[in-house]
């Protein structure tokens, strides 16, 4: 199997495994599952979860990572839910942003994916336990395969295209660590980082669009219109149900939701999005040092961030979309 990738460029896959995980229908139902909430509503331009996936799979093979991690990179969102992190929105963990990851056992174990990985001989609890990888995934604000996936992909789309092969080149491998060997690179990645969050996705409009449409959702299922399942299907079906729904409410919303008005006269919400950033190590020898500790530009915006973080964002909500 060929993968042509925008960001690692042109890769043969040829481990049966990999091979029947990408065909699978929950990994190519990802293609229906926007990474940040532009699919269908045309926002912006965007990938999918499934690129993403992929591109974390193939971030892992570059840098010849155990194959049960580069199997477990390709999985790891496997069981996100459409509309990015807005269900979270629904369930109450939008600082947190984890609706799928307390949720992936459930979904995996009612598709495929389990008998294709019993038939290849791997074990589906050590896979789905990211914790038992070293540079899939790790804790804000270090890097790690799905940070730096998603990250170099909004460069390319979004911020600074000129940006991620510079950042691909410097990046190492360090004690199971993902780390950069120079103080520019690393800085110009971790800025582009932080405008990524306050620009786009945590920017006033962005995050009433998600407060929008996680009401939206929790009335749709609560009148009937959509059920919970849907939620694990794609954006295009759930949206489709949406606007065939005989709702004048919910025609209301989706109406305005693409461009949703700041009206001082509305009601007044203080809202609050997970926090992303990165503070990544850099290797000068055989000595790591966080980049904020070697660059004092960059600690004072990363402090200034933080602190309006803690405020959370206002915005006025218009009259006639108060939901109650």
């Amino acid at each position: 199997m060929i993968v042509k990738d925008k960001i690692y460029g042109q890769f043969e896959i040829t481990e049966p495994v990999l091979v029947d995980l990408i065909k699978s229908k929950p990994v190519q139902r990802l293609k229906g599952i926007d990474q940040w909430l532009a699919h269908g509503f045309n926002l912006f331009e965007g990938f999918s979860r499934y690129e993403h996936s992929v591109g974390v799979l193939l971030l892992l093979k570059r840098f010849k990572r155990p194959f049960e991690e580069q199997i477990a990179g390709l999985l790891h969102d496997i069981a996100h839910p459409v509309f990015s992190h807005v269900i979270d929105w629904v369930y109450g963990h939008e600082e947190n942003e984890d609706f799928h990851e307390k949720n992936v056992l459930k979904f995996v174990l009612k598709s495929e994916i389990p008998q294709i990985i019993k038939k290849y001989g791997y074990s589906l609890e050590t896979i789905l336990n990211s914790n038992n990888f070293k540079l899939l995934e790790r804790d804000i604000p270090n890097l790690c395969a799905d940070r730096i996936d998603y990250a170099l992909r909004e460069y390319h789309y979004w911020t600074d295209p000129e940006l991620v092969n510079p950042c691909l080149d410097n990046l190492k491998v360090y004690r199971d660590k993902f780390v950069f060997t120079d103080v520019g690179i690393a800085k110009k990645f971790s800025l582009n980082f932080l405008k990524c969050q306050t620009e786009h996705w945590s920017a006033d409009k962005q995050v009433l669009r998600f407060y929008l449409l996680s009401k939206l959702l929790s009335f749709a299922v609560h009148n009937g219109i959509l059920s919970e399942e849907d939620f694990f299907k794609e954006d295009k079906f759930v949206l489709k149900k949406l606007f065939e729904a005989n709702d004048p409410f919910v025609q209301k919303i989706l109406k305005e939701f693409k461009y949703p008005k700041m009206d001082p006269e509305g009601e007044l919400l203080h809202l609050k999005k997970k926090f992303r950033y990165v503070n990544p190590f850099i290797l000068k020898g055989n000595k790591l040092s966080r980049l904020s500790n070697l660059d004092a530009e960059f600690k004072k915006e990363l402090t200034r961030q933080k602190n309006l973080k803690e405020k959370g964002v206002s915005v006025y909500l218009p009259k006639d979309l108060v939901l109650t």
